[in-house]
């Protein structure tokens, strides 16, 4: 080969390079699935309004070459056939060409741009550094994000304009259904008193027809709606009706209405609309059977109702209300009763493709429907309701453009709005890249300053997140308690009202949803270190052997329980229902970590570790373990290794709580294939002479759990309840007691099921809404005399609560059996200093009986 043939060495791409390329097809992907994803929203209208502003983008940032494969990829994207939107015709060409030339020009542009650039760098000029780019992106994007963001703002608010339109559209239904029931009623009531008035034989009533058509009149007085009322025989032939003497001649023996109501009682019916043979006025009759004392058929009563009256209304309501296009009265089998505006070919039947009737023939009683009916092809909508215990409908039509007007004015402000702000943008981008390149080092101070900052920011919203995110789970669980308190007393009282149902499965299965929210709403509190504790001395000698049942039922039949406690053993300070929650949660670790079946030892031991005793309380199983990089994370809250839906990652933490609020810790060791054991390392409980805590343990406890003192020191359950809700026994179910217990609840529903539940002992129940009412009832003379047991809601509606509430009735009637009911309150911790009754809710029955025997004694 010659010496002079230029030789050619192919360069390969650097990672730099090759990044460029990959973000430039990444970048048109997104473009290609965010046309799609609004594709609902835009049709196929602007089917490059994503892909070009991004193509432009990647030209600008990485090059020509990445723009024009990304502008490449978005064209063969949007031509498939397969994917929105659909350009496969004449209009879409024009836009397939004009988008392929303007990009491809864009990209040449560049090009050109960037050779003129790197000239410039070759001559010793400063090359623009990476900000000055992005400030160039910046000008481009300062026209694509506003863009976006209005095809993304109207796209969401175009939902919401039909939500809002589907609330109006059920709003003015409401309102004509509320006249068409109105209207029903009274001509139900004037059938039934005509029915009454003409009870007996007659040819007695024919001889007094002038008495009995006056009374039939005078009950038409001031009822626009109705022509007439008429009285017919068994043989359709009439005996007395209100505007005129009856003709014998005249009968009704071929009227549908009629022939219906001979052949079985249908209670109250409708007719459909037809011509009074005797008045020649347009009308409907409301029928209904006329009593008979040996149940055979003796004729029927009717009230004449009248069509134009019902127009009337609707004329009104479509004069006030621009959107409503037709209001009309269906019967079910589809004849219309009243329509306004009357159709113009004069039928008499509603359009067979609609909607609503479809709607109506399937038996719905009220619904929105929307499609297009007759040739014009506009859309609808229609709101159908039916009046109840009557064969008819009131349907309300609108035109969705017109309720769609609103969201166009929107818009169109909107855009108004965004162009001035979209110029700003440009203006102040182009601003700002004019001046960094002096303001380089500036900038690089100030990124500095602002890093600094921004972690500074970053811990302080972080601790703000914790604090938040502490009290929306404490208020959630107050709510759920709420629930869960209705749910129990209601539960209690079905089963009291029929016991032969307490054994059915469904009980059972609300009882586990009951023991599961409970539990559940339990460890949220511990989450938040929020919850309300009671640290007692527990000798696990004898309190673990009492929990081996609960253990054994929540492991089931296929995992071994062994217990086993060492004989020395010194008791520990702790609150005994978090400790029981917390090794049901280890239980519920050890089921899920053995689906087939294994093992559960529980183990309780001493030991001494700096110089202080301790009490090593183990749990531990065999199953699949836990791997080494998520092990230190398993305690989080919200982490879980669980496939989805069968934890709340809840339950580890709240076990960490149990041993940080006793002034201990948590261990967790782990393998995978091996098992696990969880040890809680608790201080043992300094004991006095009279068995209880010394004072600096306990102060320590109280300090670490924000749990006080109490008046019930031997009921572990009385704050915080007892792990599993107690079920109602049938000795509970039988004891009755005698007196008047005022409730204080403000919330409905928790109030009516607390009262229902008391009222099934005997007692008598009085309610108050909130502590004002309760201290206004307890002062009231006689009624508040007679209260002999006040039950309040820790948390109500105003400036006392219920804790001041209870507080201040025992400063006025000491005597008084107060209990405070709580599902989560901050001022709980005063309840107990003062030495209060507090219970959690939800409040089992056997706590509840507990506190009115002592109250009431049993009857």
């Amino acid at each position: 080969m010659p010496d002079s043939m230029p030789s050619f060495r192919f360069r390969h791409p650097s990672i730099a390079a090759k990044a460029r390329w990959l973000a430039a097809a990444l970048a048109a992907v997104l473009a290609i699935a965010l046309r799609a994803f609004l594709q609902p929203a835009l049709g196929d209208e602007l089917p490059f309004i994503i892909a070009a502003p991004v193509a432009l983008f990647c030209a600008l940032m990485w090059g020509a070459g990445p723009g024009a494969l990304a502008t490449l990829i978005c064209l063969v994207g949007t031509l498939l056939p397969s994917m929105p939107p659909d350009v496969l015709n004449r209009e879409g060409g024009v836009r397939v060409v004009g988008f392929a030339l303007v990009l491809g020009s864009a990209c040449v542009l560049v090009a050109r741009v960037n050779a003129l650039r790197r000239r410039h760098v070759r001559l010793g000029t400063a090359a623009d550094m990476p900000l000055v780019r992005w400030l160039n992106a910046a000008l481009f994007g300062a026209v694509l994000l506003p863009a976006t963001a209005f095809v993304l703002v109207g796209w969401w608010t175009y939902d919401q304009a039909l939500q809002a339109s589907h609330d109006t559209v059920v709003r003015r239904a409401d309102l004509v259904y509320q006249h068409a029931r109105r209207t029903f009623d009274v001509a139900e009531k004037l059938t039934l008193e005509a029915a009454l008035l003409t009870t007996g034989n007659d040819d007695v009533i024919r001889r007094h027809e002038s008495d009995v058509r006056q009374r039939l009149s005078d009950m038409l007085l001031g009822v626009p709606s109705v022509v007439n009322l008429n009285v017919w025989d068994a043989m359709a032939v009439p005996v007395v009706r209100s505007d005129r003497a009856i003709d014998p001649t005249v009968t009704v023996i071929d009227r549908s209405y009629f022939t219906r109501q001979a052949a079985e009682d249908r209670g109250f019916d409708l007719s459909e609309v037809l011509k009074g043979r005797q008045t020649g006025r347009e009308l409907f009759n409301l029928t209904h059977r006329r009593p008979a004392a040996d149940g055979r058929f003796n004729g029927i009563v009717a009230v004449s109702l009248n069509p134009e009256y019902f127009r009337d209304y609707y004329r009104a309501i479509l004069a006030q209300n621009t959107d409503v296009e037709s209001i009309s009265l269906v019967r079910t089998d589809g004849d219309l009763l009243a329509r306004w505006p009357v159709p113009a070919t004069g039928t008499t039947h509603v359009a067979a493709d609609s909607p609503s009737l479809e709607a109506i023939r399937s038996g719905e009683s009220s619904g929105v429907v929307y499609g297009r009916v007759g040739g014009s092809g506009e859309p609808r909508v229609a709101a159908f309701r039916r009046v109840e215990e009557l064969p008819v409908y009131v349907v309300v039509s609108f035109s969705q453009a017109a309720l769609m007007s609103g969201w166009v004015r929107t818009m169109g402000i909107v855009g108004a709005m965004a162009l001035p702000i979209t110029l700003l943008l440009i203006a102040v981008t182009a601003i700002a890249r004019r001046r960094v390149q002096l303001e380089q080092q500036a900038q690089l101070d100030l990124h500095e300053q602002t890093r600094l900052r921004a972690a500074s920011e970053k811990s302080v919203l972080e601790a703000h997140r914790r604090e938040t995110l502490s009290t929306l789970t404490a208020g959630v669980a107050h709510d759920f308690n709420n629930l869960l308190a209705i749910l129990t007393n209601s539960l209690h009282i079905q089963n009291v009202r029929h016991p032969e149902h307490a054994s059915e499965p469904q009980n059972a299965a609300m009882r586990r949803a009951v023991q599961s929210g409970t539990r559940l709403t339990r460890q949220l509190l511990s989450l938040t270190r929020r919850q309300t504790l009671r640290p007692e001395v527990i000798d696990l000698r004898t309190w673990l052997p009492e929990i081996e049942e609960l253990l054994r039922t929540t492991l089931g039949r296929s995992i071994a329980l062994s217990v086993d406690v060492a004989s020395n053993l010194p008791p520990v300070l702790v609150d005994a229902a978090e400790l029981e929650l917390a090794l049901v949660n280890l239980a519920v670790n050890a089921k899920h970590a053995q689906p087939h079946g294994g093992v559960f030892v529980v183990n309780a031991d001493g030991m001494v570790e700096g110089g202080k005793k301790l009490v090593t309380l183990s749990a531990r199983d065999e199953g699949h373990g836990i791997p080494s990089d998520i092990l230190g994370r398993v305690s989080e809250p919200f982490f879980t290794t669980k496939e989805r839906g069968s934890g709340s990652g809840l339950g580890l933490n709240q076990v960490r709580g149990v041993a940080e609020a006793a002034g201990g810790e948590l261990r967790i060791e782990s393998a995978v294939g091996q098992g696990t054991t969880v040890r809680l390392i608790l201080p043992a409980a300094d004991v006095g002479p009279d068995g209880a805590a010394g004072s600096d343990e306990t102060q320590g406890a109280d300090r670490a759990g924000g749990s006080g003192g109490s008046d019930r020191s031997g009921e572990s359950d009385a704050v915080t309840g007892a792990v599993e809700p107690k079920l109602v026994s049938s000795t509970a179910v039988g004891r009755k007691f005698h007196g008047h217990v005022l409730v204080a609840e403000d919330n409905d529903d928790v109030a009516a099921a607390t009262i229902a539940l008391i009222a099934s002992l005997g007692l008598k129940v009085t309610r108050a809404v909130n502590a004002d009412d309760a201290l206004r009832v307890l002062r009231t003379p006689q009624l508040g005399d007679d209260i002999g047991f006040l039950l309040t809601d820790a948390v109500m509606p105003g400036a006392m609560g219920g804790v001041e509430l209870a507080m201040t009735v025992r400063g006025e009637r000491p005597r008084l059996p107060v209990t405070v009911i709580t599902g989560y309150a901050e001022n709980v911790q005063s309840a107990l200093d003062a030495k209060l009754d507090v219970v959690h809710k939800p409040l089992a029955l056997e706590d509840l009986m507990t506190r009115l025997q002592g109250a009431f004694g049993a009857a």
